[in-house]
C-alpha cells in the first residue's frame, strides 16, 4: 500500500523537450495508471478557462482523489503525462507547474510520476515519445502491462449534447500506444463512454510484423 507522499524533495530531469518528475518514494511498476491533468484529476479551482497560477486548481469531482489513491494501493504507479506547450511559447512556467504536480501529489498523500511535453514535437500527445521514455528510461527495467494498464484523458473527441472535447489527442495518445483508454466521466462517474476515431486511426493499419 502507499505509504504516501510526504512532500520531500522531488527528482526533476529534463529529456530535450521533455520534464519528467518523480515524486521522492516513487515505486515502478509493471501496471500503470496514467492520466492527462487538466479538466481530468484537476480543474481551476476560480473557473476560468487558464490557471492563474500554480495554486489554482482544484480535483475534478469528489471521486478522483480516492479513485487514485485505490490505485496507488493496488500497486499502480500513478502517471501524469500533460502537453504544456506554453512553457516553450513563454505562457507559463515551468517551475509553477512543478509546484502544481507537486501539491497534487501531496494533496492525494501517494508517490506520482510526470512527463511534461514542453514543446510542440514527438512528445506531445498524441506522439508516443513521452512513453517511450516511460518504458525505456523511467520505469526501472519493468515492462508495462499493456492490458492491465490504462490511460484517462478529457480530449476524446466527443461533440454531444453534453461533452464538447476541444481535441481528441488523449484518445489517439492511447491508441497509439496500444494501452486502454478511458474518460474521467467514465472512470470516476461510471458513464458509459462513446468514442469514435476522427481521422487517421492507427488500429486501422494492418500488423506487417
Amino acid at each position: 500500500m502507499s505509504k504516501g507522499n510526504k512532500g520531500g524533495q522531488w527528482n526533476w530531469v529534463q529529456h530535450n523537450t521533455c520534464l519528467i518528475g518523480s515524486s521522492p518514494g516513487l515505486k515502478h511498476s509493471s501496471r500503470v495508471a496514467s492520466f492527462d491533468m487538466d479538466d481530468t484529476l484537476i480543474t481551476r479551482k476560480s473557473g476560468a478557462k487558464w490557471p492563474k497560477d500554480a495554486d489554482d486548481w482544484i480535483f475534478l469531482n469528489d471521486k478522483v482523489s480516492p479513485k487514485v489513491k485505490k490505485f496507488a494501493d493496488d500497486g499502480f504507479k500513478v502517471i501524469i503525462f500533460t502537453n504544456q506547450n506554453g512553457i516553450q511559447k513563454g505562457h507559463t512556467k515551468a517551475d509553477d507547474i512543478k509546484k502544481k504536480v507537486s501539491n497534487i501529489a501531496s494533496t492525494l498523500g501517494i508517490e506520482m510520476q510526470v512527463f511534461i511535453a514542453t514543446g510542440d514535437d514527438e512528445f506531445r500527445k498524441p506522439g508516443t515519445g513521452m512513453w517511450t521514455l516511460l518504458t525505456e528510461k523511467f520505469n526501472d527495467k519493468n515492462k508495462v502491462d499493456m492490458k492491465v494498464s490504462f490511460y484517462c484523458g478529457d480530449a476524446a473527441g466527443r461533440k454531444d449534447g453534453k461533452h464538447k472535447d476541444f481535441s481528441d489527442s488523449d484518445y489517439k495518445f492511447a491508441l497509439n500506444v496500444g494501452i486502454p483508454f478511458k474518460t474521467p466521466e467514465n472512470l470516476f462517474l461510471g458513464e458509459v463512454d462513446k468514442l469514435e476515431v476522427k481521422g487517421f486511426n492507427p488500429l486501422t493499419v494492418p500488423d506487417e510484423g
